[in-house]
């Protein structure tokens, strides 16, 4: 399968006070030899007015026992925390100050996947 957009992007708006902050999911698919995939994950912010803060928090893929083993999560910019919840989810957390009009976040992903 070549490199493409996955089938299942998605906009979604946010109402903060008179301003609306779009943004654009975009995954990217990317199929390796050896059930190995690099998934590539581009949120676009589009801030119209003034916004004085954004914070984002989104869950991370994990290995999964007889499942997937993930090889690496690199995220663009670096987030200021990534932390694991109680129940063992992985997250990361981006706060932008002053943000610009548009801007990207983007997550990418190489994991194998196993069988069962």
């Amino acid at each position: 399968m070549a490199a493409g957009n996955y089938p299942g992007g998605e906009s979604k708006s946010q109402k903060y006070g008179d301003s609306t902050i779009e943004v654009n999911l975009m995954p990217k698919l990317i199929e390796r030899p050896n059930n190995v995939v690099e998934w590539h994950l581009r949120y676009e912010f589009f801030v119209p007015g003034d916004t004085p803060e954004i914070k984002l928090v989104t869950a991370l893929p994990r290995t999964i026992p007889d499942r997937q083993k993930i090889q690496w999560v690199k995220c663009f910019p670096k987030p200021l925390r990534r932390f694991t919840s109680k129940s063992g989810n992985e997250y990361a957390e981006f706060i932008f100050t002053e943000p610009k009009k548009r801007f990207n976040v983007e997550i990418h992903v190489k994991a194998e996947l196993l069988r069962y």
